[in-house]
């Protein structure tokens, strides 16, 4: 009797032991499964919600030949507008008789262009590609009309630095390059020459541009990125984006102004470069020590 006693009782204790180990096993995949729900729901990601919107951005055949002509358009407007200057510069310096500037109409483009080119890919990042490309070309046409209305070589160099601003965001080359001196030659005889900078408004409103913003707001479905305004504006690399910008204007200023306005020997030429050139160090010491999300990765 005594045996079987011990028998049950040893019998109870490893029931025992058993029960409890599986309860902890169980209580562990438990956790672990809460804890995959907090991370999934600490970074605001909905596995199943994320796939329904994928299936509802889902586009037809026809909505993605659509949008994928509509975004061309934006990008050959962007570079018709740099090539198209090239051949009426002269006709434009003519008529407000300031040729002492000539090479600033089509410098200051490219500045802005340059210096706010890196900015837009993070910044599409944050806010989203969509809405980003949206605004590029919006500022792009502001500058554009500010061309047409200008009636001094000041206003139209600052107007072509608002429109390289837009610019930036929507640059492309192909047959824009070729296209824009071709049409660039014809309006440089026309008497009115502000009409060329209206063209690039015409072609937004009517054709180009207007087609870009319909077919993108219609059928181009991206994810939005998550988080308030206010959230998105702190995650925007501003220290890095100043050094970026500043340093590709020096260097672009010394490279446009040494051997024409300046020797390239003359102080400030040389000053431009040097600062220009610690600046891009100084770009990377900022993106890999400060930036919470840098522009260069």
């Amino acid at each position: 009797m005594s045996q079987n006693s011990n028998s049950e009782h040893a019998t109870n204790e490893v029931a025992t032991i058993t029960s409890s180990e599986t309860g902890t096993k169980l209580n562990e995949s438990s956790g672990i499964t809460s804890g995959m729900q907090e991370v999934r729901d600490v970074n605001g990601v909905d596995l199943e919600k994320a796939k329904d919107e994928d299936d509802k951005a889902e586009m037809t055949k026809t909505q993605v030949i659509l949008v994928f002509v509509g975004l061309c358009f934006g990008m050959f407007l962007a570079a018709l507008d740099q090539t198209i200057v090239a051949t009426v510069v002269p006709k434009i310096a003519f008529d407000f008789k300031d040729l002492d500037r000539i090479a600033w109409i089509g410098t200051s483009y490219l500045l802005t262009v340059s210096a706010f080119q890196p900015t837009y890919g993070k910044l599409s990042d944050i806010f989203g590609r969509k809405i980003t490309f949206l605004i590029a070309i919006l500022i792009f046409e502001i500058g554009s009309l500010l061309c047409g209305l200008s009636n001094s070589m000041t206003m139209i160099i600052i107007s072509r630095a608002v429109a390289g601003v837009g610019g930036g965001g929507i640059m492309g080359f192909g047959v824009a390059s070729v296209v824009g001196p071709v049409l660039g030659g014809a309006f440089a005889d026309n008497e009115k020459i502000t009409w060329r900078f209206q063209l690039d408004l015409h072609i937004f409103f009517f054709k180009f541009g207007a087609i870009t913003i319909i077919v993108s707001l219609l059928f181009l479905h991206i994810h939005q990125s998550t988080g308030s305004f206010r959230e998105k504006l702190v995650r925007i690399d501003w220290l890095g984006t100043l050094v970026i910008a500043a340093s590709t204007v020096l260097i672009l200023l010394a490279l446009n102004w040494g051997g024409n306005e300046y020797a390239w020997n003359s102080a400030l030429i040389i000053v431009l470069l040097i600062i220009g050139v610690i600046g891009f160090i100084l770009f990377g010491f900022v993106e890999s020590h400060f930036a919470l999300e840098p522009l260069a990765p």
